[in-house]
């Protein structure tokens, strides 16, 4: 076969490759891109920045988490791995010197719910002290979650909610 066939074919083949950037043949779009969608305000009564009780403890102040939901959540990213998957969250924070940051399911059991949609809370801890807000840039905050394989099979849609907004992504 002439070299030139050659080069043709593999020139063929990376720009054949190259197009599956957003297909679901691409094994890094596993669920795809995120979007941003509206968050749900809080049932009258609820406060969703006083943590919920557990009657599990003996001791009041070990049962008290002091994380509040992050501003919002800018990016929403989802890898898979031989175990299951990695969820990796981007937010900005309120103000500087959010540290501490966890995505707690909304449901205790960690699973997501009928309709598979597995709810994620993104939280973070203040310094007790007032800090600058600043830009955008320092105010950035990363957290990272593993899902197991049996937490993924029931998985349609990934959620992750902020104070005032959320994003999710849908599986293919």
């Amino acid at each position: 076969m002439p070299l030139s066939r050659i080069l043709l074919l593999c020139l063929v083949a990376t720009l054949t490759l190259a197009a599956c950037g957003q297909s679901r043949l691409n094994p890094r779009n596993w669920f795809g891109s995120s979007k941003s969608v509206e968050v749900q305000p809080p049932p009258d009564g609820v406060n969703p920045l006083i943590p919920r009780k557990s009657s599990l403890s003996l001791n009041d102040r070990d049962d008290i988490d002091t994380r509040v939901p992050v501003s919002d959540v800018t990016e929403l990213k989802v890898e898979q791995t031989p175990a299951g998957a990695i969820v990796y969250v981007t937010g900005v924070a309120a103000r500087q010197g959010a540290f501490n940051a966890v995505l707690r399911p909304d449901d205790p059991s960690g699973e997501p719910n009928a309709d598979g949609v597995l709810i994620l809370n993104f939280l973070v801890d203040y310094p007790p002290k007032n800090t600058a807000v600043g830009g955008t840039s320092l105010r950035q905050v990363h957290t990272a979650r593993t899902l197991s394989k049996q937490t993924l099979a029931a998985t349609k849609v990934i959620r992750v909610v902020a104070l005032n907004n959320a994003r999710e992504t849908r599986r293919y």
